[in-house]
């Protein structure tokens, strides 16, 4: 019994220390490596308990028995995982719903693993059962990394793809953007590159503006920066489009590039900046094009909701 309190007293720990203390990691590539553990973490939470059940009450070859036990140990593992999400929100970290069905996709396939472990041993002449338990456990644990095995996927597409920039081709590539009073929606239709566009709805503000955040970096042989933009509001005929680039060496964007195009109602209009432009950036300092930060593109107060669409963000070489 001490063996056992000593056991789930440990692995709760862990469990608490992992999941509420703030990582000194930041980036889409440590918060999707994050993500993969949930589903793990959990479901050896779940398999401790159900063991550690076993031996104070055995159910030996009750195989109903264990599986009502199983649902029990499921639903308090994943209040559990739900508590330390809502929780994280005063520990300095983020919650996130992803991450409460992970952990309770990671509880469930544990416990039939558990099952199926149980079945494979009491009926060893009746494999079936267990391997389908066992298939089915590893079809939760596929659906828990989904998503952030995409970011993953994403994160390195960063640099494969590179000349491009972007083209909004999947769900994932959503991520390298920050939208600040708009809202990005991908379309799978009027793209210029591949299937897909963004539509950018922008909100009658300021500077409503998205903003790319995740790229490559090293610019230096870059002749100049393609962007595709259409105005897709009928009900304004013009609007003033502003783009800015920024390096890593001037976080205020200070001496950033910055320029303004007018957009009219009409087909696609392929902006092209220069290489010269780019460098000349602005003030008294050039733009380091080894060392690009972000690119924003915004509107100039829009006086109301206006719709853009944006796709292919390109280095020509």
């Amino acid at each position: 019994m001490r063996s056992i309190a000593w056991m789930a007293g440990v692995i709760a720990a862990g469990v608490l220390f992992v999941l509420l203390v703030p990582l000194p990691f930041t980036g889409r590539a440590w918060a999707a490596a994050g993500d993969l553990v949930h589903a793990p973490l959990f479901g050896c939470l779940s398999f401790a308990a159900m063991r550690g059940l076993e031996r104070i009450r055995p159910a030996r070859d009750n195989f109903a028995k264990l599986t009502i036990r199983g649902i029990v140990v499921m639903v308090m593992i994943s209040l559990l995982g739900a508590m330390t999400e809502i929780l994280q929100q005063y520990m300095g970290r983020s919650s996130s719903l992803h991450d409460a069905v992970s952990n309770a996709l990671g509880s469930a396939a544990a416990i039939l693993v558990y099952i199926g472990w149980r079945w494979q041993r009491s009926r060893p002449d009746k494999k079936l059962r267990s391997q389908l338990l066992f298939l089915a456990s590893g079809c939760l644990l596929a659906l828990s990394w989904y998503a952030p095995v995409m970011v993953l996927r994403d994160v390195l597409n960063v640099e494969r793809e590179f000349p491009l920039l972007a083209s909004f081709e999947t769900d994932a590539e959503m991520g390298r953007f920050w939208f600040n009073d708009s809202q990005g929606i991908r379309r799978p239709s009027d793209a210029t590159e591949g299937m897909y566009s963004l539509e950018l709805i922008c909100e009658p503000t300021r500077f409503p503006r998205i903003s790319l955040f995740e790229l490559h970096a090293d610019w230096s042989q870059a002749e100049a920066l393609e962007i595709d933009v259409r105005l897709d509001s009928p009900s304004r005929s013009r609007i003033t489009l502003v783009i800015k680039v920024v390096d890593q060496t001037d976080p205020d964007a200070v001496n950033a590039y910055r320029a303004t195009w007018t957009l009219e109602s009409g087909p696609y209009k392929r902006i092209r900046i220069t290489r010269d432009a780019l460098l000349a950036g602005s003030k008294n300092q050039s733009l380091d094009l080894s060392r690009i930060d972000y690119i924003g593109i915004g509107l100039v107060e829009p006086e109301t909701t206006t719709r853009l669409r944006i796709d292919r963000l390109r280095i020509v070489r």
